[in-house]
């Protein structure tokens, strides 16, 4: 089994007028807590599931990171809102 390490985010997203949520850029923090800007370059996939009985939608994204395309999954806890990067 893939044990999951959630991160709290910061993020900014926009939702089209039927509701859809489209993830655009958000904030993480390093070990030394400096903050970094990662811009959402493609969202490859979008599901909802859930997670200890919580629902989840979660978004497979892509973006340019050092020069790089990193794939990585960012996590909407419906209830609260709350948002966080994962990593596998």
């Amino acid at each position: 089994m893939v044990q999951r390490i959630a991160h709290p985010i910061r993020i900014v997203t926009v939702c089209n007028e039927e509701g859809v949520i489209t993830p655009i850029r958000f904030q993480v923090e390093d070990e030394t807590e400096e903050r970094f800007t990662i811009i959402v370059d493609k969202v490859l996939k979008s599901f909802e599931d859930k997670q200890s009985g919580a629902r989840i939608r979660r978004f497979l994204c892509q973006s340019v990171i050092e020069n790089r395309a990193q794939q990585y999954e960012l996590s909407m806890e419906i209830a609260s809102t709350r948002w966080f990067i994962t990593q596998r």
